[in-house]
């Protein structure tokens, strides 16, 4: 009897897994397609998801790790169906019940994968990496002057947010107010209208380039296209990238129709909800790009009027005579607020009847003497131009034509372009020179000549008054100027005149100088040759050049300089900023006049020979990666020098070190790279409480290996902008190890900005502030801004008592992911806390951590 109950008990065990198995080998086919179905439901969620996925990467998110799981895994299930479809179609009878079972396993895989992903939802499935990006670029704007121009404004505003009308053409003559209109409008956009995810706006100017006009198109969406490409995939790839946004491209400054289609730009429909939008000058460009016309017409005698007095100050109608005259004034601007704000800007505070008889004689008699539309404009500016009755700040001002179309230009850059020209000879004296560049700069800004750019560090040119002054230079040979536009080939002898004063060629596409050009111009002053593409300069191209003050070489491809260089006796300024190629310098102990030398991230690795000599230079930059050494007993000699900026290598010596310290008290403005804790130190010490008005120091301590090299920037632009641009005195300090070395890095004691880089061993700000050596914490009674970077192992930012030091401490910024225990380790002292933020006296420190 227990036999047969044994038997039974076998049977059971093994009945259930035979049943299982037939189940498998039956029902095969059935659950195959079963599984073929839940698997296509599947791949929907799938594809939903990822199209979720890329439209929240435009606004700066990425995927959670449990959704790039489950798209991986979703792969994995479709991947290993395939195999078993293929297997299954094999037809092999002996592995149907094998495979019945994998059939099985995977319809409750995809039944678990369906159900997490129905739980994904368009915010469950990221997270933020970044501030969703800016639609475009708020731009400076005037105010639109005129009761026509507002309705204008209206008018373009309507055809926007219309679906009707996808083209808007704003035309009008030169200097009429097409782009302060286009400006606004740009502005407001970016603020109210929702149904665009993208406002472009792109200056376009005569020389319509395809390439150009592609890849700005691209960057302003955070895209590269492939330089190399042929222009039709190069079209195909920017369509592309438009292809799904809904944007808004606005071209300021259009001179000739072009095909959408040829650039890569898809027609702007109802039903893909894109708008384009141009100025130009001309109906035709209008009616050739089939846009809706808008024309900006003169302002009236009244708006006209009234702008003119808010210019020129409205006390000028207290004196009853010339409220006549400067009624006919106005007139002869017909009614082009460029023309209105550019002559009242030279006529503020003139008050004498005679003055302004004057004005108006000989403005009517420059409006006489040309004909045509733009030429009543020029004749118009160029009275201001007249007005000036300075030569030398004429000559400053036609300078600016030497850039190209729309370029901003930086202001110190145009000082030094005019020391080292001579322009400014008169004052003797470094500093006295400097200021009065900047108040010749004030006085075209003033007289509307020129307009701030980037709230104050730079100038620029409104196009017309630009054309102006081509026009000034035109009437002789002394300027040649063809900048910006997109030339090819290097000008031909027969343009290189013998009495030529100023040739720019700057930002074009020049690809070689010719072997045998050898230009006989003893009068050239200044030839800029930046932002091209030669990779060197003929053996006698120079020779004849004997009056050349500056050589402007910056960002081209050369590797080596000619010795005919080392003969230029009167240059003053010798400029090869970013040649990342070039590493020979030949002799420089002739040119003693030299006072401007450039060498940022040349590749020369050694200091140029006869660099002691050179008792005048104003100006040294020798920010270069590879120059590993300086050697000692030349700064010394540079008595006049009023900038240094100094790459410090790993094989500089500490009495070169010593030697800047002391030189830099004599100094307007010093930046220093150091790539060792022990140079920096020197360098601060050797300051002994002195130092230049102005510093920007950068330690880079990566004993280890060798990171990308960081150079300098023109600003140091971490921080807030707003604190930043209100301080000189900058110190840096970058992936550090600063509490593994024997010794503290000491900072100096009038910084006024901080920023800690990637320090991994920094867990309290107390720790690096404070100490007992004589630069503690005591010492930062200047310092307004701290931001830290990524510094991970931060628990603590402040205690009470540092903070109570840092009495000028404005603001503290913290960047990364951090685990910060304590912002401010306090038990409740006297001030408030809350969320992050502590007021303590007239501290306002703010942490914005991510999430």
């Amino acid at each position: 009897m227990e036999f047969v109950v044994a038997i039974l008990d076998i049977l059971k065990s093994v009945g259930r897994p035979v049943c299982k198995y037939v189940e498998y080998h039956r029902k095969l086919d059935e659950n195959m397609e079963k599984l073929k179905s839940m698997l296509q439901e599947l791949n929907s969620q799938k594809e939903d998801t990822e199209e979720t996925l890329k439209a929240q990467s435009d606004r700066g998110r990425k995927a959670k790790n449990e959704v790039d799981n489950w798209l991986r895994n979703v792969k994995k299930i479709n991947d290993e169906t395939d195999d078993i479809e293929k297997e299954v179609n094999k037809g092999r009878y002996f592995s149907r019940a094998r495979l019945g079972k994998l059939v099985q396993e995977k319809i409750e895989k995809v039944q678990e994968y369906q159900q997490k992903g129905r739980f994904f939802t368009s915010t469950s499935l990221v997270i933020d990496v970044a501030p969703a990006p800016p639609k475009g670029v708020i731009l400076p704007a005037k105010q639109v002057v005129g009761e026509r121009n507002k309705k204008i404004v209206e008018e373009i505003w309507k055809h926007l947010m219309s679906d009707k009308i996808t083209k808007v053409g704003v035309y009008g003559m030169g200097g009429i107010g097409k782009t302060t209109i286009m400006t606004l409008i740009n502005n407001k956009l970016q603020k109210e209208a929702h149904k665009f995810d993208h406002v472009i706006w792109l200056t376009v100017s005569q020389t319509l380039d395809h390439m150009k006009l592609q890849n700005d198109i691209a960057k302003a969406l955070h895209k590269d296209l492939e330089e190399k490409e042929a222009k039709i995939k190069r079209a195909g790839e920017l369509l592309q990238i438009l292809e799904g946004k809904r944007f808004v491209l606005i071209l300021d400054d259009m001179w000739e129709a072009f095909s959408l289609e040829e650039v890569g730009i898809p027609e702007p429909t109802e039903d893909n909800g894109c708008k384009l939008v141009i100025t130009t000058r001309s109906m035709d460009v209008c009616r050739s790009m089939s846009v809706a016309e808008v024309r900006v017409q003169p302002l009236t005698k009244e708006e006209a009027l009234n702008l003119f007095l808010d210019k020129v100050g409205r006390s000028i109608l207290e004196v009853p005579t010339l409220k006549e005259i400067v009624e006919s004034v106005v007139e002869e601007c017909a009614g082009l607020p460029l023309a209105i704000v550019t002559i009242a800007g030279c006529m503020k505070g003139v008050h004498e009847i005679h003055e302004w008889r004057n004005a108006l004689n000989e403005l009517s008699r420059h409006v006489r003497s040309v004909r045509g539309t733009d030429a009543d404009v020029f004749g118009r500016l160029e009275f201001s131009y007249n007005r000036l009755k300075d030569e030398k700040v004429q000559h400053c001002f036609l300078y600016c034509a030497l850039y190209p179309e729309d370029f901003v230009i930086p202001k110190d850059e145009l000082i030094d372009y005019w020391i080292a020209d001579g322009i400014l000879d008169e004052v003797e004296n470094v500093q006295a020179k400097y200021d009065r560049g900047r108040t010749m700069l004030d006085r075209l800004v003033n007289n509307c000549l020129l307009e701030s750019a980037y709230d104050g560090p730079y100038v620029k040119m409104h196009d017309l008054i630009r054309d102006m002054a081509l026009r000034i230079t035109s009437k002789s040979p002394l300027f040649m100027t063809k900048a910006g536009i997109n030339l090819q080939n290097f000008p031909s002898a027969e343009e290189w005149k013998e009495n030529l004063q100023k040739a720019s060629l700057m930002k074009n596409q020049i690809k070689e100088i010719p072997s045998n050009m050898s230009p006989n111009c003893p009068c050239l002053s200044a030839l800029f040759l930046q932002w091209n593409g030669f990779w060197r300069i003929p053996k006698h191209f120079l020779v004849h050049m004997q009056g050349l003050k500056i050589l402007d070489l910056s960002d081209t491809n050369i590797s080596v300089l000619p010795d005919s260089v080392s003969d230029l006796i009167n240059l003053r300024s010798l400029l090869l900023r970013n040649c990342a190629f070039l590493r020979r310098i030949p002799s420089l102990k002739k040119l003693s006049a030299l006072q401007y030398l450039d060498f940022h991230q040349t590749s020369i690795e050694g200091v140029p020979e006869g660099l002691e000599k050179l008792k005048k230079l104003i100006s040294l930059n020798l920010i270069c990666e590879r120059l590993e050494e300086f050697p000692s007993a030349i700064l010394p000699n540079l008595h006049s020098l009023f900038k240094l900026r100094v790459y410090w290598g790993r094989f500089t010596l500490p009495k070169t070190v010593e030697e800047a310290a002391k030189l830099s008290n004599q100094l307007d403005s010093f930046d220093g790279i150091f790539r060792r804790v022990n140079d920096f130190n020197i360098f601060v010490k050797s300051l002994g409480g002195r130092g230049p008005k102005r510093y920007r120091l950068v330690l880079y301590d990566i004993s280890d290996q060798d990171l990308d090299f960081e150079p300098l920037s023109d600003s140091i632009r971490y921080g807030r902008k707003l604190i930043l641009d209100e301080v000189d005195k900058m110190v840096g300090i970058m992936h550090c190890n600063i509490f593994e070395r024997e010794g503290r890095i000491v900072c100096p004691k009038d910084v006024q900005h901080l920023s800690l880089i990637y320090i991994q061993d920094l867990e309290r700000l107390n720790d690096f502030l404070s100490g007992d050596n004589e630069e503690g914490a005591g010492a930062y009674s200047s310092l307004r801004s701290i931001e830290i970077y990524y510094c991970n192992s931060l628990k603590e930012v402040f205690s009470p008592q540092l903070l109570s030091t840092l009495q000028t401490l404005e603001v503290i910024e913290l960047h990364g992911r951090l685990e910060i225990e304590e912002i401010i380790a306090v038990n409740r002292v006297d001030g408030k806390e809350q969320n992050g933020k502590k007021e303590l006296g007239r501290n306002s420190i703010t942490s914005p951590f991510p999430d």
